[in-house]
């Protein structure tokens, strides 16, 4: 397995999200901040943040079902995590509605949407993609 820039990929990356009933339709234009795992010349992950001053907004995080369970997504969090940092970002904050437990493992904490950082309420994924009932949590990085 190599992760790569998510950048070459959008078609693929597309295809994976939709294929986990995840929001695709609102990827950015430049995906430099996201991120593939490929194994055997196919996608079989991805995940990816959006910079809000120093706060990011990961997002995107899909593991293809007959992969998971490999620490496939952790690698990806881990090439994120520092991809984020390099950037200035202190705080990465998330939406989920089926892996909390997943994030709350990987160092998450949950959140009230009240407590969503003002930049980030700018987000699509905030303010119309996720659902209101959507677990908000987040990571000081």
């Amino acid at each position: 397995m190599i992760i790569l820039s998510a950048k070459p990929y959008r078609q693929q990356v597309t295809a994976l999200l939709q294929s986990q009933n995840l929001p695709y339709q609102d990827l950015p234009d430049d995906m430099s901040d996201f991120y593939v795992a490929i194994n055997d010349n196919r996608i079989i992950a991805v995940a990816g943040f959006e910079s809000y001053g120093s706060y990011g907004l990961l997002r995107s995080v899909a593991v293809a079902p007959e992969h998971r369970g490999k620490g496939i997504a952790a690698s990806l969090l881990c090439v994120v995590n520092t991809r984020a940092i390099h950037k200035g970002i202190k705080q990465l904050w998330l939406f989920t509605e089926t892996a909390s437990g997943y994030f709350k493992r990987s160092g998450f904490d949950e959140a009230r949407r009240a407590d969503v950082p003002a930049a980030l309420q700018l987000s699509k994924q905030y303010s119309s993609v996720c659902p209101q009932t959507a677990i908000v949590m987040f990571k000081t990085l």
